[in-house]
């Protein structure tokens, strides 16, 4: 056995004895991290992060700071920690979400020198690849399918209407669904079978605010209305168990969170903001127990509280962070 071997090999045992309290705690690590195979690849964070019960980082995008419009993507912890800058420049890098199993980003980018267009990259910022070419078209809001094959978004078109698309996750077989209006935040159902999304397509005066969130199969077929409301219902997201869909909306008079079921029933009030303020953009962690959240009511944050409501933790960030965009906890965003 060579020494170079042998150091790497002593140091793998101090790692992984190192893992062995974490472990006992988070019983649900990949079996592939607990066993001899792939040993030598098992990093503390990786295999820490990968533990649903464990808390995952979130990637969130945000201005340089308080006044900077162009903004970058970052990582953190929940906790404040292990804060990490992606991106860099002097474009704009936004609205960026996980995939699944944490490994890649997908977000908008207008690097090439035109609109924002789809861009997806590894999770430490690396392998930046242009997934759309929109001829000068804005789009918004890219979401991986939870198997990672597909990825949802928007675009606006000519005459102002904003679609929504779908194509393979390396950018090939883009499809357009075709509807009226104002179509946005498009997201997967945890089985992948389905899309979820805003629209004011019910609208009879095409008022933007006159919003609500509707569901249809993957293919655009049996598309159906889960909310009826005057007032804005938008921003939805499926909790990763699929047991319920978190939106925001104005129906108490002012912004809110709440959660129902996916048929659109027994719907809940999660989180109501300060008079004043807002709050929404959500998106739920893993294990379906949190959410973050953006609120402006004690100057621009994220939040977390449980999806049962409650008291709410904001996510300490540097002061010189500021403008912040959109967050993803989870694919679920």
């Amino acid at each position: 056995m060579s020494s170079t071997f042998a150091y790497k090999a002593s140091a793998m045992r101090v790692a992984l004895v190192a893992l062995l309290p974490a472990f006992a705690a988070c019983s649900d690590a990949p079996t592939a991290a607990r066993t001899a195979q792939g040993a030598a690849d098992v990093q503390a964070s990786a295999a820490l992060r990968d533990c649903v019960r464990c808390e995952n980082p979130i990637v969130f995008d945000a201005g340089s700071t308080p006044a900077d419009p162009v903004k970058h993507i970052y990582t953190v912890m929940p906790d404040g920690s292990e804060l990490t800058q992606l991106t860099s420049g002097k474009w704009e890098d936004r609205a960026p979400s996980w995939s699944s199993n944490y490994k890649r980003i997908v977000f908008l980018s207008d690097r090439h020198g035109g609109m924002l267009n789809v861009y997806s990259m590894n999770s430490k910022g690396q392998g930046v690849t242009r997934l759309t070419n929109s001829a000068g078209l804005p789009e918004y809001s890219p979401v991986l399918s939870p198997d990672g094959t597909k990825i949802v978004w928007a675009r606006q078109y000519i005459n102002g209407e904003v679609g929504i698309l779908l194509m393979n996750s390396d950018g090939s077989n883009e499809v357009a669904f075709v509807m009226p209006g104002t179509n946005l935040h498009p997201t997967f159902s945890p089985d992948g079978k389905k899309i979820l999304f805003s629209s004011n397509l019910h609208s009879t005066s095409g008022n933007y605010y006159d919003r609500d969130i509707y569901v249809m199969n993957i293919d655009g077929s049996g598309r159906t209305r889960l909310t009826w409301n005057s007032v804005y219902d938008e921003n939805p997201v499926w909790t990763p168990d699929g047991k319920k869909i978190v939106f925001e909306s104005e129906r108490s008079g002012q912004p809110g969170i709440y959660k129902m079921d996916p048929n659109g029933s027994n719907v809940e009030l999660v989180q109501l903001a300060p008079a004043g303020a807002y709050i929404g953009y959500v998106s739920v962690n893993a294990a379906s127990s949190k959410m973050v959240y953006y609120s402006d009511e004690a100057g621009q944050q994220w939040r977390i509280s449980s999806l049962n409501g409650g008291a709410s933790t904001p996510v300490p960030l540097p002061t010189r962070l500021g403008s912040l965009g959109s967050a993803s906890w989870s694919f679920s965003r």
